[in-house]
């Protein structure tokens, strides 16, 4: 019986050589205070565990939630301070669970009402800052100079490598057929507190965008009827090339599995 031999590789295909691979945890929509604890633990864990070479932190750090246009609860004023004091907090232990890691920190709508708050009354903004910047009032509250992390404004988009990270502005049914027809390219993008995700593939090549889950709680008083996920996403990428990988990780009850390990709020628990 003739025996049939199959090639190992394409005639004329270089070897693969080992590449390296950067990767970049997508954080969104911690709305300090409203800060859903558990998950958030848990994803901190994540990020001790697997020492990303990038966290980005893609917006709505803070809930801002006396500078809302929408009706206040009155007893809630002067809570922007504790919602800073909390992410200080916050960043503290990020640092801590991964010191190499570099964190990048954009900007998102709920934020932005800060320093929508200084554009309104430019008058207030020479008291707390020098540069008369709106941002820098923001920059300055979180230490990120000190700290080293960099800031986009709301809006602003993070490229890594082709691949783009922005706060977003989509909701709905189709966040991310939005977000993909906005900007054209490969993404992700919070802001939804969903997770969902749309691509194409036509003769102008393949794209694909996705929305991450937030790390607030669910319960909250100006949208009590809500269908938002927890959730963050892992982007892995060759540098110099057009190949990547987009993990969208959801988290349930504060827990989630990835790589054959559980990660909960008490740590990380490997497969048996």
């Amino acid at each position: 019986m003739p025996q049939l031999s199959l090639p190992l590789r394409g005639r004329g295909r270089p070897r693969t050589q080992a590449p390296k691979i950067q990767t970049v945890l997508v954080t969104s929509d911690y709305h300090a205070p409203f800060v859903d604890w558990p998950t958030y633990h848990a994803m901190r864990h994540f990020l001790k565990d697997i020492r990303p070479d990038y966290h980005v932190i893609n917006g709505d750090a803070v809930d801002a939630f006396e500078m809302s246009r929408f009706s206040k609860d009155p007893r809630r004023f002067g809570q922007t301070v504790e919602e800073l004091e909390i992410f200080n907090n916050i960043l503290d232990e990020l640092y801590e669970a991964s010191p190499t890691t570099i964190t990048k920190f954009i900007a998102g709508n709920h934020s932005a009402r800060i320093t929508n708050r200084f554009y309104d009354n430019p008058d207030l903004l020479a008291l707390v800052s020098p540069t008369r910047d709106p941002n820098d009032v923001l920059i300055q509250a979180l230490g990120l100079k000190q700290r080293g992390i960099s800031y986009l404004p709301y809006r602003e988009v993070l490229d890594i490598g082709g691949f783009l990270i922005t706060h977003g502005e989509a909701y709905g049914i189709h966040p991310a057929q939005a977000e993909l027809k906005r900007y054209g390219m490969s993404g992700v993008s919070g802001h939804c507190h969903r997770q969902s995700s749309f691509e194409i593939n036509n003769r102008r090549g393949f794209a694909k965008w996705w929305t991450i889950g937030g790390l607030c709680r669910h319960d909250m008083e100006y949208r009590p009827t809500n269908d938002w996920v927890h959730g963050i996403g892992l982007y892995e990428g060759v540098p110099g090339t057009d190949l990547f990988q987009f993990h969208q990780i959801e988290i349930i009850g504060g827990r989630f599995v990835f790589q054959g390990a559980v990660y909960d709020q008490d740590g990380k628990h490997s497969a048996l």
